[in-house]
């Protein structure tokens, strides 16, 4: 029989449909095989997880992901904790992966799987996120996944985050901020993403992504400075460089986000 790890699991999950309820149970269980603390914040429908190593705090109301590991706090939990979505986005063999690992560190995906409703392509929120990454941290030679949703802290620092300063988007990129103000290293764990319907909607907009983030207008030189980092760091995720430049391009001109000066 496999030790369990003492890892605090905590996923916040917003549940709509059956599917949602699904896809929560088949999280859970990828999770107990590896360890018994799990903590899930669900919200909206109540969802049936009986049979499962789990606490479960439930609430009717949307308190949104970050309002939900908010709450999460004033739970008991290991001195590890790993953040964990709610819509089975990892293959179960990518989990012992995790118990290889040591905090602090942010999962990186094998492929980046994501939607919006105003898509050019299938690839468009996967080449704005990674747009975004590189517009917040602009290190040559940087290639963490910093927005794959799943990172393992510790948890003194877990409980010392202030998520009411979080916004709707963009709490992974506050949290990875935090984190480079406080250490040398950051770490990766590799893992495989699993297929899943549930990522193919969304009801995030590119539009509103950008809004959130980008606070004032970008001249065209540093448009092409993020650009050209992020090709290079991120070639894992980018095969078509020349579709990943038109897009981006057509989304800042689009939102007006490009400073033609005078």
């Amino acid at each position: 029989m496999k030790k369990k790890q003492c890892i605090s699991f905590i996923i916040p999950a917003y549940i709509e449909t059956d599917k949602d309820e699904l896809n929560l149970i088949e999280t859970i269980k990828k999770i107990n095989s590896i360890s018994e603390s799990v903590i899930v914040i669900s919200q909206n429908i109540k969802p049936k997880l009986e049979g499962l190593q789990l606490v479960n705090y439930h609430s009717k109301k949307r308190l949104g992901k970050w309002g939900a590991l908010n709450v999460a706090k004033s739970f008991e939990m290991h001195n590890s904790v790993f953040i964990h979505d709610a819509d089975n986005p990892f293959k179960g063999n990518s989990y012992s992966n995790i118990s290889n690992a040591s905090p602090f560190a942010f999962v990186k995906r094998d492929k980046i799987i994501l939607q919006s409703l105003d898509a050019l392509s299938k690839n468009s929120r996967k080449y704005i996120e990674l747009f975004l990454n590189k517009y917040s941290f602009r290190d040559l030679g940087n290639s963490q996944d910093i927005q794959s949703g799943a990172m393992f802290l510790e948890r003194d620092f877990f409980k010392s985050i202030n998520f009411d300063e979080i916004g709707t988007y963009g709490g992974e990129l506050y949290i990875y901020n935090l984190l480079r103000n406080k250490l040398k290293t950051i770490n990766d764990i590799d893992m495989e993403v699993e297929h899943n319907n549930r990522r193919e909607v969304s009801n995030y907009t590119i539009k509103s992504i950008l809004h959130s983030l980008i606070k004032a207008s970008l001249r065209p030189y540093e448009i092409e400075e993020i650009i050209k980092l992020a090709l290079k760091d991120y070639s894992l995720y980018i095969s078509n460089p020349q579709e990943f430049r038109t897009e981006i391009y057509h989304y800042l001109e689009l939102h007006k986000f490009i400073d033609k000066g005078s």
